[in-house]
């Protein structure tokens, strides 16, 4: 009786394991190394200046090795994510028992996509050539073709053979949308401007200077406060979009000793007004925009201040007030 093979391919999570990897060779590895034997034949891959094309043929040295190596590390990140997609649904493709010819197309689609658009997106930061955008596709889509199928092991199913390829349509079809989202018609975002100062009691009252930051609208909703006090400025942020801009001003009449939200208004603008631990817009609005901003309190442990944190970013910007307020 011979011994069990210490490596059963039939086995699922073995399957699993060469589909993951052969994704990330396919879309990752191979089109790097490929990329580096264009440029030796004489063709420069990548460059913002004087930019892509031809140069005199050369073998590799060893600092455009380690360049090609610190790309595809740049690389592998986002093409992890997709190789454990890729493994999902070819687990559903199995699941579902799909023909061996639809998990071609299925798999060619979606890979040729997902390697070309991971390829053009990271490949922005060192201006890559639409050559490697085609690399990318290419070896994506013999990836989809050839080598997804030939590990795809289907089950036997009494459910209906319509319902199983409905439902594994309906997951691929997702990735499919998600891929292809970015590229879809969508509402302008309109652009934000975001000003916090801070007002320390005085007897006089509050003398805001237009400038072009805010529009003439949010100056007049400045003045119509009557406020009393001396200006401390604090932090101006903002975002890039199109359309008309929208004004953020929040004055704080106290510290910043807890995290508020500011809601971003879909149009026009909005004063928001810190006060008992309170933050009140003027005017009033319902319709909000996606976007927000995170008000935190500051990390200076002699002055005053506070932290903000766009909704769409990481990393908190922090500030103390000017002329400076001592904790």
């Amino acid at each position: 009786m011979s011994a069990t093979p210490r490596f059963n391919p039939a086995r699922r999570w073995i399957r699993a394991l060469y589909i993951f990897a052969s994704y990330v060779l396919a879309s990752n590895l191979i089109p790097v190394i490929l990329l580096l034997l264009i440029e030796c034949i004489g063709y420069l891959p990548y460059s913002d200046r004087p930019g892509p094309g031809w140069q005199h043929p050369h073998l590799p040295e060893r600092a455009e090795v380690s360049f090609y190596l610190s790309f595809a590390l740049m690389l592998c990140r986002p093409t992890l994510f997709y190789a454990a997609a890729h493994t999902s649904l070819a687990a559903i493709y199995e699941l579902c028992s799909l023909p061996r010819w639809l998990v071609r197309i299925l798999g060619g689609i979606t890979a040729f996509l997902s390697a070309g658009l991971l390829m053009g997106g990271v490949g922005w930061m060192i201006a890559i050539a639409p050559i490697g955008v085609y690399l990318a596709a290419g070896c994506g889509l013999l990836w989809g073709v050839l080598l997804l199928p030939a590990w795809y092991a289907p089950r036997e199913h009494t459910i209906p053979l319509w319902l199983r390829i409905g439902a594994a349509l309906l997951c691929c079809g997702g990735g499919i949308f998600y891929l292809l989202r970015p590229f879809l018609p969508r509402k302008p975002t309109p652009p934000i401007n975001l000003s916090i100062v801070r007002i320390t009691p005085s007897a006089g009252e509050v003398d805001w200077t237009p400038s072009e930051f805010f529009s003439q609208q949010t100056w007049t909703e400045l003045n119509n406060l009557h406020l009393h006090g001396d200006i401390h400025g604090g932090i101006q942020s903002g975002t890039s979009g199109e359309g008309e801009t929208v004004d953020i001003a929040v004055i704080a009449l106290q510290p910043i000793n807890r995290k508020y939200k500011i809601a971003v208004p879909a149009s026009g603008h909005v004063v928001y007004v810190l006060d008992h631990d309170t933050l009140t817009p003027h005017p009033a609005f319902s319709s909000k925009d996606d976007r927000s901003f995170t008000l935190k309190p500051g990390e200076d442990k002699t002055l005053d201040g506070g932290t903000l944190r766009p909704s769409d970013f990481d990393k908190d910007e922090t500030f103390t007030w000017s002329p400076a307020i001592a904790r």
